[in-house]
């Protein structure tokens, strides 16, 4: 075993790791633009969108009439997992607005079921899931 030494100070230390870099100093200068590796992925969201402005619309009717289920599932699958509603929001809705969400709600649950029946995909309802 060696001889013990005493706690390094901040001094020593900056003495001893001359390879740290300054504030504002670069590991290399001649590197990556900044903002330079999200702009892939910026051209390519943006000719994304230039073509489902085109054929969006289009393409999610021939979704849906030619493969429902999938429609569904694709839709589900935009959804949040789960919703937190807060007695707040409800407090600022009528009861008619509260109603008529539920309606919706219920209709697309049916819509979901019946796809999944004329699929045979096994699609279920959450209640009917089961834990994988």
């Amino acid at each position: 075993m060696g001889k013990r030494r005493d706690p390094k100070t901040d001094v020593t230390n900056e003495q001893q790791r001359p390879w740290l870099f300054k504030p504002g100093q670069s590991g290399n200068p001649a590197g990556r633009l900044k903002g330079s590796r999200n702009k892939l992925a910026e051209d390519f969201l943006s000719d994304a969108y230039q073509q489902w402005q085109q054929h969006g619309s289009k393409a999610l009717e021939t979704m849906a009439t030619s493969e429902p289920a999938k429609f569904c599932q694709m839709v589900a699958s935009l959804l949040p997992k789960e919703m937190h509603i807060k007695d707040a929001a409800l407090e600022e809705m009528s009861t008619d607005e509260i109603r008529d969400a539920l309606n919706r709600i219920a209709t697309i649950r049916t819509l979901i079921g019946s796809y999944a029946a004329a699929d045979g995909d096994g699609i279920s309802p959450p209640d009917e899931r089961k834990p994988h």
